[in-house]
């Protein structure tokens, strides 16, 4: 386990607990879709993704560019794709980014201080 500075990019959808309850088949189902084309992106632009639960994303980046970069490519993507949904149905991810220190875990994991500010900036 060690420490290490990087670009920290946090992903969770508004409402989501809503959006199950409404439908869970059809969200689970868009959520599979935009995520898709979120990891695609992500890796795309030499992030990778380390930690994810439900419809959370946390991943990291060695360039800030790059994340921002990740970030506007995924809104747009996502924007497209939604276009084809029913307005009700439209999952909407936040994406909020940081630079800071994270503990990386020996799975992979990146945890701490930096994550969190990532995490309270999406929700904004």
């Amino acid at each position: 386990m060690g420490r290490k500075l990087t670009t920290i990019f946090a992903a969770d959808i508004a409402q989501y607990s809503q959006h199950v309850e409404d439908d869970e088949i059809a969200t689970l189902a868009h959520l599979a879709n935009l995520r898709q084309s979120m990891d695609a992106i992500i890796r795309a632009h030499e992030g990778s993704i380390a930690n994810t639960a439900g419809d959370s994303v946390i991943a990291v980046f060695d360039s800030a560019v790059e994340a921002v970069l990740a970030a506007i490519e995924i809104q747009a993507a996502h924007k497209h794709y939604n276009e084809t949904v029913p307005v009700a149905q439209r999952l909407k991810y936040r994406i909020g980014i940081n630079i800071g220190d994270v503990t990386v875990q020996q799975n992979g994991d990146g945890l701490g201080g930096g994550v969190n500010i990532a995490a309270r900036l999406e929700s904004i």
